[in-house]
């Protein structure tokens, strides 16, 4: 089995040592969206994920991904 927190989640928790990672969250809720649909092609209706999903989503969400990396690796070096 594999456990996993919801990245919101994750950053509800990290605010209690850092305030800042409210806008970390609002990222991440995108982010979880993005995963959300294109891995459960049930929650997009009677519709295929690659039909909703293009290139430019996915250039989008690994932008965003990058963003929320370097701001997490950022955090911890001044830890």
């Amino acid at each position: 089995m594999v456990w996993a927190e919801p990245l919101p989640d994750l950053c509800e928790d990290a605010m209690a040592f850092d305030p800042s990672f409210d806008f970390v969250k609002t990222i991440v809720v995108l982010l979880d969206k993005c995963f959300i649909g294109s891995r459960n092609p049930d929650v997009i209706g009677n519709s295929v994920p690659a039909h909703v999903y293009d290139s430019t989503d996915s250039e989008r969400a690994i932008e965003m991904a990058q963003d929320v990396l370097n701001t997490v690796k950022q955090k911890l070096e001044v830890s």
